[in-house]
């Protein structure tokens, strides 16, 4: 399975960084896409996802707009996409980076033995532009500086990389509850945010009355 075999490719890079004589020096986001060899647009995406979950202020911004490109692209119905240098260039540090790679190593072991292809219905041609909507949506919630806002979204989009990169169409619906969940806590708080708003407005104006 593609899955097992780019699990031991990470495994190699997790313990040559653990072993290291610098336990200051993390990856780079460009390091970390290479361990995924000839990387599909899909492998991206789950790299990027997985990042935007690094306990690291600023992050969703930075992955927010990547992700943003990634719909672009996806809309497109590009094979691969070339990242930016701020965003290629970018160092996680050496304990973010042990963090994700242990990450990205579980997701890939989990999903490389229990995936296999099924429910192609929602992997076919006619819901590229769907899916590609979907990633942008769920950009923009991480993009927000929500609290805990990025790791619902990131593993929807998470869940929609393995689906497309496994064929695996329960993941593609996994995808959809996690970020339906997303755009419910989205909403929800929003909406405390506002009814907050018009309240200290009210009491403002009650000031002057």
């Amino acid at each position: 399975m593609a899955g097992l075999r780019l699990r031991a490719r990470l495994r190699r890079s997790l313990r040559k960084l653990q072993t290291g004589a610098s336990q200051t020096d993390g990856m780079t986001v460009q390091e970390l896409l290479d361990l995924h060899g000839a990387a599909p647009l899909a492998a991206v995406l789950v790299l990027l996802s997985l990042c935007c979950v690094v306990p690291i202020a600023g992050v969703g911004n930075v992955f927010g707009a990547a992700l943003w490109m990634i719909s672009w692209q996806w809309w497109q119905a590009r094979g691969s996409l070339t990242l930016s240098d701020r965003v290629s260039s970018l160092k996680l540090g050496h304990r973010a980076s042990l963090w994700l790679l242990r990450l990205l190593t579980t997701v890939y072991a989990v999903a490389g033995r229990l995936s296999r292809p099924r429910g192609r219905v929602l992997d076919a041609d006619w819901m590229r532009g769907f899916w590609a909507i979907w990633i942008a949506v769920q950009a923009f919630i991480i993009f927000l500086p929500l609290p805990l806002g990025n790791v619902l979204p990131a593993f929807s989009l998470v869940a929609l990389g393995l689906g497309h990169l496994l064929r695996d169409g329960l993941m593609l619906l996994v995808s959809l509850v996690l970020g339906l969940l997303a755009l419910i806590y989205f909403v929800m708080l929003s909406g405390l945010v506002w009814q907050l708003t018009q309240q200290g407005f009210e009491s403002l104006l009650a000031l002057f009355r």
